[in-house]
């Protein structure tokens, strides 16, 4: 998926308004696709979007790292249902994440490629699947990280 111009200036550059806007553009067309698999199946909207999702990428009409909105909702699926398993599995993905920091940049190819969303992606789905786990001041205090974070994401390259 080239860029949009969801995200783009009105004036005409070929670039997104923001430096983050090519996320932004992804965001939005996961977004617009969630939103018709919810108004086709309101019971079955994430095994709407996953298949046409991975369909999408695998026709390269969008890079691998839109799978990462995949390997959410397929955290979102599957968390509720590993019980017991959580805490490992949050460990080991914890795990993976972070020891992927020391890799260098090249182990990665292209940063939106295979690699990096196979490896982030499903190491992220693992922590996420592990955090339905906490208790209610743990939510807490990750809902506030999560809103300073995203706010941070906007404007740290400004």
């Amino acid at each position: 998926m080239p860029h949009s111009g969801f995200a783009a200036s009105p004036i005409g550059y070929e670039h997104p308004f923001l430096l983050v806007g090519w996320t932004l553009e992804y965001e939005m067309f996961f977004y617009a696709l969630f939103a018709l698999a919810i108004a086709a199946s309101s019971q079955r909207h994430i095994w709407v979007t996953l298949p046409v999702l991975v369909a999408v990428v695998l026709c390269q009409l969008a890079p691998p790292i839109m799978l990462v909105f995949a390997f959410g909702m397929a955290a979102a699926w599957g968390a509720p249902k590993i019980g017991r398993l959580a805490k490992p599995v949050a460990l080991i993905g914890l795990v993976v994440f972070f020891g992927s920091a020391f890799m260098p940049v090249e182990a990665f190819g292209d940063a939106q490629g295979w690699h990096r969303s196979l490896l982030w992606g499903v190491s992220s789905a693992m922590i996420l699947s592990g955090a339905h786990t906490l208790s209610p001041v743990g939510w807490k205090v990750l809902g506030s990280l999560g809103d300073a974070s995203y706010s941070l994401y906007l404007v740290h390259t400004l």
